[in-house]
Formats: structure tokens, C-alpha cells, sequence
């Protein structure tokens, strides 16, 4: 994954190349990535990603701010290196309710290493969620895989496949 990324160590990836690299890896297995952004993408579209059989998890991008709302939910948390602050952060969500959701965060080991934090953040309270996946200046991106030919609009019940 981190050469299909072009990901190089202590370096971030260029984001932007990552749909078309890994649709490319993964178009013999006869899945492709999606990407969308609101308006297109909205709370209503990422819980049927997330119940569709046909669809991977999706991958949700997240404001920068994420670092220091975690580091105000959980006690012993600190907002570590500067560029925690600069850079976007991905979480993958798997259940949304009326009142949160719940999401596996990458940087789950990297949380619970930090001395008096017992668990990585894992849920959090949605309308919070919504603002940091719409970020402060600009739409975050919501990135999953799904069969190749299988139409978008499909995660939205309105064709069939």
C-alpha cells in the first residue's frame, strides 16, 4: 500500500494519486475506488457505504482539528508534532446512529502509546463528526472501493445492479 500511495518514510503521499493508482491495483479483482465530497457525499450516503455488501469501509477524511478535539475527550492525550496540526487525518467509520458514530482510527496504537490514555478514541458524537468531515476551510473527501461497472448511484438504492 505505501508504494501505491508513493508513500515515502517521514514524508506524506500525495493523496490526490491514490484513487487512480489503487483502482489500477485492484482493477483485476474487479473493484475500482470512489471518491466524493459534499454535497454528493452526506450522512445519509455514508451509512449505506457502510451497509452496502457490494462496498468496501469507506475511508472519511478528517480536519486537521481532529488532534485537538481528541486531545480535549480524552484525558492524558497531548496533540504530539506540529504537523498533527497542518495535516488532514483519515478514520474509517462502521456504524452510524442517530446520535454517533463509530470509526476505527489508524492512529489507534499511536493514541493508547501515551502515557494515561487507556483506549484510542473509537466513537465520537455526531454532529461533532460532521463538522470535522466538512472541515473549516474546505469539503473533506470520503474515498471506498466497489465493483467494477457497479454505478454509484446504487449505494443509494435508486438503480439496481
Amino acid at each position: 500500500m505505501n508504494e501505491v500511495c508513493g508513500y515515502k518514510r517521514g514524508l506524506q503521499c500525495e493523496e490526490d494519486l491514490i484513487p487512480e493508482r489503487l483502482t489500477n491495483e485492484l482493477t483485476d479483482y474487479g473493484y475500482e475506488t470512489v471518491v466524493e465530497t459534499a454535497p454528493e457525499m452526506n450522512l445519509d450516503r455514508l451509512e449505506n457505504i457502510i451497509e452496502n455488501d457490494s462496498t468496501s469501509l469507506p475511508i472519511v477524511e478528517l480536519d486537521p482539528t481532529y488532534f485537538d478535539a481528541v486531545a480535549e475527550r480524552i484525558d492524558g492525550y497531548h496533540v504530539q508534532p506540529a504537523v498533527e496540526r497542518e495535516l488532514a487525518h483519515v478514520v474509517i467509520p462502521y456504524k452510524v446512529n442517530s446520535e454517533e458514530i463509530l470509526y476505527y482510527d489508524p492512529y489507534e496504537t499511536y493514541h493508547e502509546k501515551q502515557p494515561g490514555v487507556e483506549d484510542a478514541p473509537y466513537r465520537w458524537p455526531l454532529m461533532d463528526f460532521v463538522e470535522l468531515w466538512s472541515g473549516d476551510y474546505e469539503e473533506r473527501w470520503t474515498l471506498w472501493l466497489a465493483r467494477r461497472g457497479y454505478e454509484v448511484t446504487d449505494i443509494d438504492g435508486a438503480s439496481e445492479d
